[in-house]
């Protein structure tokens, strides 16, 4: 991380998915802002959440949640906020799972998604990036 720069995200009580942005660590005395990244009215209660980002000062962040229709979806950090290309793909997620993961790239971003899969949720479902989104079971 360039200059301890530090994104955390987390769900509050009400269900608003929230970013917390700042320099260092919190018990430095270090100062975060808080600002709600999606609205309650949006969000699964207890989403299973991932993030990954890369490029210098998190020039590129993405940020991966539930919605309240069980679908992955995608928020793109670019410089402002938009909604991302996995929308479209209605990849629906386990209504009892909290797994989620999200690995990216150093250099170029290319993210991976990884979530239990409505229809198959004994096994990890794996969303991938290259030019275009497609997904695969992990099997064992």
């Amino acid at each position: 991380m360039q200059d301890m720069d530090t994104r955390i995200y987390y769900q509050d009580k009400e269900g608003a998915i929230h970013e917390r942005v700042g320099k260092g660590p919190a018990t430095g005395g270090h100062k975060y802002s808080d600002n709600i990244r999606v609205p309650a009215n949006k969000v699964r209660a207890n989403t299973p959440m991932a993030v990954c980002g890369w490029g210098n000062h998190f020039a590129h962040i993405r940020l991966y949640y539930v919605d309240r229709d069980g679908y992955i979806r995608e928020e793109c950090w670019d410089g402002g906020w938009t909604a991302g290309g996995l929308d479209a793909k209605k990849y629906r997620v386990s209504s009892t799972s909290g797994f989620m993961y999200a690995l990216c790239t150093e250099k170029g971003g290319d993210p991976r998604v990884g979530f239990q899969a409505s229809d198959n949720p004994q096994h990890v479902t794996e969303a991938f990036y290259n030019g275009g989104w497609s997904a695969a079971v992990l099997m064992n």
